[in-house]
């Protein structure tokens, strides 16, 4: 092998070498660094706007879950409970926080970024006759840790609580 030919198989090899790594930069989307589901621990829970009242009585809240850290993604519908005015779990079927439409594909969130969600129910002066009504204050998700959103002391009607599927728009 000549001087001449040693510097070409280099020349090639350097050629060969920066087609490899180009490719893997190029290659590489960016979903394709694994994220995990999003914990509340790491979340901040808001309303977004002002609660509207429908015709039939059912007030609606739309619930920002906003991420604080390290990206991360929501899917589905978070585990809710209703809570009293002192932060205690109202137990029963009566209380028991319905889903309402249908999952989305998974929600990515990177940091700062925030999903969405509704809360409604019917209120307590809208029941009828033959179904109980209860006071609530709080609305409760929970995983790991919890958050809370504080709505107030109100009547709801028994069986009336939902949430939506975390959604990426409000």
């Amino acid at each position: 092998m000549t001087v001449e030919d040693r510097g070409t198989c280099r020349r090639v090899l350097w050629a060969l070498v920066a087609v490899v790594i180009c490719g893997v930069a190029i290659g590489l989307p960016s979903s394709a660094v694994a994220v995990a589901p999003c914990s509340s621990r790491y979340l901040s829970l808001t309303t977004h706007g002002f609660p509207t009242t429908n015709a039939h009585g059912r007030k609606s809240y739309v619930l920002v879950f906003r991420n604080r850290d390290v990206d991360c993604f929501l899917q589905g519908y978070p585990p809710a409970d209703l809570l009293d005015h002192r932060g205690h779990f109202i137990q029963g079927a009566h209380a028991r926080v319905a889903h309402s439409g249908h999952p989305q594909a998974r929600i990515d969130l990177p940091r700062n970024e925030a999903a969405y969600l509704t809360f409604s129910y019917l209120e307590g002066d809208r029941c009828p006759d033959h179904i109980r009504h209860f006071p609530f204050a709080r609305v409760g998700f929970y995983n790991q840790s919890h958050l809370e959103l504080y709505i107030g002391v109100t009547q709801i009607c028994a069986t009336s609580a939902e949430i939506t599927p975390f959604r990426a728009h409000a």
